[in-house]
């Protein structure tokens, strides 16, 4: 404590007691900021749900050099038939809806997100040659992970899914998501025109599920889930979202128990991630998709089948760290 003598200036006195409220002031911030990253951290580790085992034995070899500190993440959109879904229900028969792979470059300045239609077709490891999608329902989460690490060529960090009915909560936490819609449809009772449009909860989740589950729907179904996850990444990632305590708690509160994830994917892991891509804003955003070359069949059913030689310069762009040379 510091002790201020009678005979001692004016203006020391009062540059002191400025001092000391400013000090003061600091110690309350940074304890509160402590108490609110506590809690903020608490409230998603104690509601995402983690699938366990999440990964297949072995996989491509491991990436070096600089491709070693990037990090890859697939990101899985599960449907349901219930708005009341609680989680995404990943030991279930049910397919996959969405399959992104979000890669981070070891500089951290820049965010890939490449998208992989549902009904592209893969050889899952004893089933055959499969849409891709299939491979939640035939093998469970390790056989997903397995199936798009030996299509892009490198192993998976981590996985997180969510339940596409979740993103009701998450647009109206963000109080409505805008996208760009490049054709007009309807669906679930909702008309969307052609053009940049704010939509709500429920509107969102109509907008996502646009078509069927057909080859020739996947690639305006895709274009739908681009175009909302553009813009939820516009405003997650905007100041107004990341600066602002009350809208981020309310982001995590809502949208956790929608989530299901690796045991490692939890709040210390994404706060760490989180602050090495604190520069990075919408505009740093790639969103794009694995190339098909035509309609194939399996059985009965279409599917989509890969271009070899895309294929292979987005592998290489993955092993090599230089996604920026792939993306458009």
């Amino acid at each position: 404590m510091t002790l201020i003598r009678e005979d001692e200036p004016r203006s020391r006195r009062r540059l002191i007691q400025v001092l000391g409220a400013v000090v003061a002031v600091a110690v309350l911030a940074t304890t509160a900021a402590g108490l609110y990253v506590y809690s903020l951290a608490d409230t998603f580790d104690s509601s995402r749900h983690v699938v366990a085992p999440a990964f297949p034995r072995g996989g491509p070899p491991a990436v070096t050099g600089r491709a070693a500190g990037a990090v890859n993440i697939l990101l899985l959109g599960i449907d349901g038939n219930s708005t009341e879904a609680r989680k995404a229900h990943l030991r279930s028969t049910r397919a996959a809806d969405m399959i992104a792979v979000v890669h981070i470059p070891a500089s951290r300045d820049h965010v890939y997100l490449l998208s992989v239609l549902r009904n592209t077709v893969v050889s899952l490891p004893g089933v055959g040659r499969q849409p891709i999608s299939a491979a939640l329902a035939r093998g469970g989460v390790p056989l997903e992970v397995e199936a798009v690490q030996d299509l892009v060529g490198v192993r998976m960090n981590h996985v997180a899914a969510i339940s596409i009915p979740g993103l009701k909560g998450l647009t109206d936490a963000l109080g409505g998501v805008t996208v760009s819609n490049t054709s007009a449809f309807t669906n679930e009772g909702y008309s969307f025109p052609p053009g940049k449009q704010k939509l709500n909860g429920s509107r969102a989740v109509a907008f996502v599920r646009r078509g069927g589950v057909t080859a020739v729907d996947d690639k305006t179904r895709a274009q739908a889930q681009e175009a909302y996850v553009r813009g939820a990444l516009d405003d997650l990632l905007s100041a107004r979202t990341l600066l602002n305590p009350a809208a981020l708690t309310t982001v995590v509160s809502v949208m956790s128990p929608y989530l299901t994830v690796d045991e490692s994917l939890n709040a210390s892991y994404l706060g760490k991630l989180g602050l090495e891509l604190r520069d990075v804003r919408s505009a740093d955003v790639s969103v794009f998709r694995l190339p098909t070359a035509g309609i194939g069949r399996v059985g009965p059913s279409e599917v989509l089948e890969v271009d070899p030689g895309e294929l292979s310069d987005l592998r290489q762009s993955f092993r090599s760290d230089t996604l920026e040379e792939y993306a458009p």
